[in-house]
């Protein structure tokens, strides 16, 4: 038991600090989105632009009557800066995709391990749990991009409050009762309900719709 706990929590910890990093600062999706709107920009169809028709002989006395004229515009440039469009670290929509792609994760380690018949299996399946662990920071990092920053404060002691209540009162009532309950005929139901809770949020997760400015991809 000692050993697997170290196991697992070693490799949340390696994912957490070393791989789930190095993706943001990757960022694929940037990549992927910055290909797709240039090659957007390349096939899209141009104006066509309507030539001039040249004046005929008889106009042509009419048009050197004509008096000339010159239209001058002068641009005037004052003290003041336009100001810069708003950056944001990282595009919102990345998060959106690391917290579902955690929820997934979730949802097939604790289905393997409730299928799981061995203790090996059940060690693998929990490991590979263990890289459903981005989800809390994605999730913390689109909530502070939809909140904005004047609303940090009361954004985190609200989230703290929820964590709390979620993690140390009602989530250890509802699966100790569940594994009191189904202990004596089905002592894995703990982990269907588990993978359920999962896939309940991950539905929850796809409700979610960015506004243009957070999902756009920007540069820092």
């Amino acid at each position: 038991m000692a050993n697997w706990l170290s196991f697992t929590n070693s490799l949340r910890a390696v994912y957490l600090l070393a791989l789930l990093p190095r993706t943001y600062k990757f960022r694929p999706f940037q990549v992927t989105l910055s290909a797709l709107a240039v090659l957007l920009q390349l096939f899209r169809p141009r104006p066509s632009v309507r030539q001039r028709e040249a004046p005929s002989v008889g106009d042509a006395g009419a048009a050197s009557s004509l008096p000339a004229l010159s239209t001058t515009v002068t641009i005037s440039y004052g003290s003041v800066a336009a100001p810069e469009p708003a950056t944001v670290p990282h595009p919102g929509s990345f998060d959106l995709a690391v917290a579902r792609l955690s929820q997934v994760v979730e949802v097939i380690a604790f289905t393997l391990a409730f299928f799981a018949t061995t203790g090996s299996q059940f060690w693998y399946s929990t490991a590979f749990a263990s890289f459903g662990g981005g989800f809390t920071p994605a999730v913390n990092a689109l909530a502070v991009l939809l909140a904005g920053s004047g609303e940090n404060g009361t954004l985190f002691g609200s989230l703290s409050v929820l964590q709390t209540l979620a993690g140390q009162v009602l989530g250890p009532i509802i699966f100790g009762l569940v594994f009191t309950t189904t202990v004596s005929w089905l002592p894995q139901a703990i982990l269907l309900v588990s993978a359920t809770s999962f896939a309940v949020s991950l539905l929850l997760t796809m409700f979610i719709r960015l506004p243009p400015v957070i999902s756009a991809v920007r540069s820092v």
